[in-house]
């Protein structure tokens, strides 16, 4: 079950076989695009209020001071989300607001992609560009992949 996969250590973890998708080198799945999947998944995101646990702050903080006693620069990334998603998150601005605000507490950089500007460069498709409410499709990940390459350059 779950719980005994994620009490397994990493090291003996084995690529497990998922139907209609093919492992890539680097820890990547490449499966076939639903759009019909993709519709159903959209239509049941329900509106919510994010709650970011102390817990996770905290992490910002060690993997901050790591990094940084350690001479490793640190970006923090936000991969897009399709905009259903984002407008069903009542208190969006406020979490971002937090994670801006602990990213430069800790002189850390971040980089949020489903700001407007990013998005508007992005150009996503929401049934085309992903797979479900929170995994870009292949072709979502092309176009990704070219801005975060860019922007981190």
């Amino acid at each position: 079950g779950y719980l005994s996969r994620s009490l397994k250590p990493l090291n003996l973890a084995e690529q497990q076989k998922i139907k209609g998708e093919t492992y890539i080198s680097g820890g990547y799945l490449e499966g076939s695009h639903n759009d019909d999947y993709t519709r159903t998944s959209i239509a049941a995101i329900k509106n919510n209020n994010v709650v970011l646990q102390q817990k996770q702050l905290d992490y910002i903080v060690k993997i901050s001071a790591y990094c940084k006693s350690q001479g490793i620069p640190l970006l923090f990334v936000t991969a897009p989300v399709p905009q259903e998603l984002l407008n069903s998150i009542s208190n969006y601005t406020a979490i971002t607001d937090e994670i801006r605000n602990m990213t430069t507490l800790n002189k850390n950089e971040w980089i949020n992609f489903n700001d407007p500007v990013y998005r508007a460069q992005l150009k996503l498709v929401t049934i085309t560009d992903f797979d479900d409410a929170n995994h870009l499709s292949q072709q979502g990940v092309i176009k990704f992949n070219t801005l975060l390459l860019n922007a981190i350059r």
